[in-house]
């Protein structure tokens, strides 16, 4: 197993804003006590860091009483905190308000020392036979264009296949030379496709999620030919456009099908658009994508590795 230490990442303290700890700059781990705490439930690895971390948060802590609220997802916490039920304890990352009006949520950090968890990336040296490579050290020959070869941490992407020297110099300058910097390029964060937004609450500059039916789909003519649709549902109208499209796109935008749809709001000739949006026919009962991940699309600063970066 390759294991290499990114970062510790501090917890901070995630309240509602009318609570009088809004006001303050920052809090001690010692006056949780007493106080009503929501958590994930057990077994959720968010929960077990923020107890190890955290002592006088474990049950059964004779010393330091406190009233503790379970809950199955951090989304349900957030409401619960913004509904002003109690307050949690999470990584930075996850103690997300940017989404909620400041007049609900606030996050405040912890007084030194503040408690943390430390961020880690792990490869596994070898491969599994079980995963149907010809040994434990070996790539399936068909994603190496046709010959087996021994994987190290080290080999160039150049051995996979579809991967020619002119790719390989685009990967390059993004900082991807090997397999195992191709396998840890990861997101910087996802984008939640779960939430559906109402078509008459979009605003411009928003990547939103919105589900409704196709009233119209045309070409119409100005400056550049484009097919535009109109997509309605019960609090507005948004339209679709498409500057790059098929005879196949727009028969299968017909009039009162559904579609779940997803890209930038912007504001447009028709009112509200989205441009080239992510879509999915919601009469196929096709499962539709929930979490979408955002890699970095430029090279790390110079003396940072590429893979730190990208985590």
């Amino acid at each position: 197993m390759l294991t290499r230490t990114l970062y510790d990442e501090p917890f901070s303290l995630l309240l509602p804003a009318s609570h009088p700890w809004a006001k303050r700059d920052s809090v001690t781990l010692d006056e949780l006590d007493d106080s009503k705490l929501l958590l994930l439930g057990e077994g959720h690895c968010f929960r077990d860091q923020v107890l190890e971390a955290c002592p006088t948060l474990q049950k059964g802590d004779q010393q330091h009483k406190h009233t503790t609220v379970e809950s199955s997802s951090l989304e349900t916490i957030r409401h619960m905190v913004a509904s002003g039920i109690g307050m949690t304890v999470l990584p930075m990352s996850a103690a997300d308000d940017r989404y909620y009006s400041s007049d609900l949520l606030v996050t405040k950090p912890f007084k030194p020392p503040a408690p943390y968890r430390t961020v880690s990336r792990c490869l596994a040296s070898q491969l599994p036979a079980a995963q149907g490579h010809r040994t434990a050290q070996r790539l399936d020959p068909s994603v190496l264009g046709g010959s087996a070869a021994p994987v190290t941490e080290y080999t160039p992407l150049t051995v996979l296949k579809g991967i020619g020297p002119a790719l390989a110099d685009k990967l390059d300058r993004l900082g991807l030379g090997s397999v195992q910097d191709l396998l840890f390029h990861l997101p910087l964060r996802y984008q939640d496709r779960t939430r559906v937004t109402p078509i008459g609450a979009l605003q411009p500059g928003l990547d939103a999620v919105v589900e409704g039916k196709v009233l119209a789909a045309e070409v119409v003519m100005g400056r550049r030919r484009s097919l535009l649709c109109r997509l309605q549902d019960g609090s507005g109208t948004l339209s679709l456009r498409f500057y790059y499209f098929s005879a196949a796109l727009k028969a299968s935008l017909s009039r009162g099908s559904h579609w779940r749809c997803y890209g930038e709001v912007r504001p447009g000739a028709s009112g509200l658009e989205i441009y080239h949006p992510e879509l999915h026919n919601l009469d196929n009962a096709r499962r539709c994508p929930s979490a979408t991940p955002s890699r970095p699309s430029t090279r790390p600063p110079r003396g940072c590795h590429s893979n730190a970066c990208a985590a």
